[in-house]
Formats: structure tokens, sequence, C-alpha cells
């Protein structure tokens, strides 16, 4: 998950950076009509944050205040599927024409299930077919604290990078279960609590009306 969502808030960073130096050198349009950043209360667009969740997220804009929701479900089939859900909260403190400042606080919900399969053979005074069935589950809530920077592109367009801290806390249940010529010889199941804290990025990219 590292690398995507790094890339996501390096290439978020890159277009924001371009765009925002082209706004800057055109002179502004006094007969303009368009509707003003900060009268907008909807966005939807793509986000992804280790913090945030990542896929289909959808803003609410109230005044000093921002409620972001991120959704994503990846399903194969029963036994191969991710669910990721976040739910972030985001407060206004200063405010320009094409650059927002805000402190926000994160939180994602990440539900994976992975199971696969192995097999192969081996020779001991006869031929033997060996085979194993394992069955990977993890559950975490990560959440984060920090600052945010929304640059506003094109009136409606706004690229949404943050940083802070976070802490995430989780369980990962690793279930096997070997073969031997079709029998069953072992099986196991371990279950371990994890706990970490560490510096995160998000990023996110916002249609708003």
């Amino acid at each position: 998950m590292k690398n995507p969502v790094l890339m996501f808030v390096l290439s978020l960073l890159f277009c924001a950076t371009s765009v925002y130096a082209q706004e800057n050198t055109e002179a502004p349009d006094e007969n303009s009509t368009d509707t003003k950043f900060e009268d907008l209360t909807h966005g939807i667009g793509a986000a992804a944050g280790f913090t945030t969740g990542y896929g289909l997220s959808y803003r609410y804009y109230y005044n000093r205040m921002v409620f972001q929701a991120t959704f994503s479900p990846v399903v194969e089939n029963p036994d191969n599927m991710t669910f990721s859900s976040g739910l972030t909260f985001m407060y206004r403190l200063t405010q320009t024409d094409y650059i927002n400042f805000y402190l926000y606080e994160s939180n994602h919900w990440n539900y994976s299930v992975y199971e696969y399969e192995s097999g192969g053979w081996y020779s001991y005074g006869s031929s033997n077919y060996y085979s194993s069935l394992t069955r990977d589950t993890e559950s975490y809530i990560h959440s984060g604290v920090g600052v945010a920077f929304e640059f506003v592109l094109w009136d409606r367009v706004s690229v949404n990078l943050m940083t802070g801290y976070s802490v995430k806390y989780g369980r990962f249940h690793h279930l096997y279960h070997e073969f031997l010529n079709g029998e069953l010889s072992n099986d196991g199941s371990t279950v371990d609590y994890r706990f970490k804290i560490h510096p995160t990025i998000e990023g996110g990219l916002y249609y708003c009306f």
C-alpha cells in the first residue's frame, strides 16, 4: 500500500505546484462571474492515504469545517477481498484565493482476507504429494492528526495534501492446514496484535460544486 500512496501524493504535489504557479502568472479577470470556491458545498473525487483511506471520496464543506468520507471495496471472491473505509474531519485555520490551511483528524478502517494454496511432490522412499492451504485475515484502524493544504485549481478543482502523525493498531490472524497425499497432517493458527506509531502522508483530488 505504501508505494501507491506515495506515488499518488507526489503526483498531486507536482500538479498543485505547477498549476498554482500558472494561476499566479495570469492576470485576474475583473468581469468574471465564476462561483467562488468558498461558496461550494460538496466535493467528489479520489483520495489515498494511510489514515484517510483510499478510493472514491466525498467531501462536505460547512463554514470552516470539512467532513470527508472515503470508500473502496475490492472483492475477487469471498476468500480474497479488501475493504477500506475512511472518515476525516478538517478545520480551516486560514483561507486565500488559492490555498486553504487546515488541521485534521482522520480514521481509516481496513479489513482484508487473502487465501492461497501451494503444493508439490517430494520423494522419500516413495513419491508423496504435499499441499497447504493458508488464510490470512487482517483488520486494523489507522488514526492520524496533522496539517493539510488545499490548493484551489480551475475554480472548482482542489488538490489536498496532508501530513502528520498516526497510530495503527489491529489484529492479524494466520491460519494454515497442511496435507500429505490428501490427508490432513498438520494445522495451526496464530494471532498477532499489532501497534505502530509513525509519520503519515495523505492526498486527494476533488471536483467541487
